[in-house]
């Protein structure tokens, strides 16, 4: 069973420019194998996350690119189902039943709440 850190919070992912895979990982407490699990299962089943990876030259997508706030976002949410649902095969049919909670929209609107949030303290 993955395990996630239990002292990191969303905002976390909104306050840098990129990070690498393995200070994801870090930050998650998970291992950077764990990760990249992840990150394939998300690269495939979530087209805004595949699609929010920069392209090469050729047209392919650059993988090994750090990650951008909104991928490290959708990273940490995937880790956070897998938790809850104890096995990869049942964190993979949520993604593929509930595209919509990894959305680029959803992002900006958890994004806006938060800094909305952050402005009431």
């Amino acid at each position: 069973m993955v395990r996630l850190r239990r002292d990191w919070k969303d905002q976390e992912f909104y306050s840098f420019d990129q990070l690498t895979k393995t200070e994801l990982a870090r930050a998650l407490g998970v291992a950077k194998s764990t990760l990249l699990i992840w990150e394939r299962t998300c690269f495939y089943a979530v087209e805004t996350f595949r699609n929010s990876y920069l392209k090469k030259s050729d047209g392919s997508w650059d993988l090994t690119a750090p990650y951008n706030p909104y991928q490290c976002w959708v990273l940490a949410r995937f880790g956070r189902i897998v938790s809850v649902s104890k096995t990869l095969e049942r964190a993979k049919m949520y993604v593929k039943t509930n595209q919509h909670v990894f959305s680029v929209s959803t992002f900006k609107k958890n994004l806006k709440e938060l800094e909305t949030t952050n402005n009431e303290n």
